[in-house]
């Protein structure tokens, strides 16, 4: 930086002075001094122009990260309710798939106790059936036995 360096040649300027003798005080060229016055004032504003626009884009720098950080925390909030959601789904469709199964097993069951009923009914009546017929033959067996031996 100019500033600076001016600064320094100053310090030098000082540094290499006559002392006036019996006293603190030295003899600079004013000229030059001047000259490196007039350096600091010409230069200075543009170095405070680099510094304010250094300052702009750092503040602008910060201002991007949060603006960055914040859509990640919403990014990652947004991720974390649909993971969140998912789960519920999924632990939701696990408890209907459950009910699902055990429901159907009792269906099952039932269907099962309701097929055994009607068939051991279904042999009942067809027993009864054929007892009947039975019956009837026998006593066809008999009255043909009877007629035979009448005709003997």
């Amino acid at each position: 930086m100019v500033v600076y360096e001016r600064l320094d040649s100053i310090e030098r300027l000082l540094e290499d002075a006559k002392k006036l003798p019996f006293s603190s005080k030295v003899m600079i060229d004013a000229d030059e001094l001047g000259l490196l016055l007039k350096e600091i004032k010409v230069s200075l504003p543009e170095e405070l122009k680099q510094a304010k626009w250094i300052n702009l884009e750092r503040k602008k720098i910060i201002t991007d990260a949060h603006v960055e950080a914040d859509d990640i925390i919403t990014e990652a909030q947004d991720k974390l309710d649909e993971h969140e959601l998912v789960e519920l789904a999924k632990k939701k469709a696990a408890g209907i798939i459950e009910k699902a199964n055990a429901d159907s097993d009792e269906i099952r069951n039932k269907a099962e106790e309701a097929a055994e009923t009607i068939r051991n009914a279904a042999l009942d009546y067809t027993d009864g059936i054929l007892l009947e017929i039975q019956k009837n033959l026998d006593g066809f067996i008999d009255t043909i036995n009877n007629n035979r031996q009448e005709l003997k």
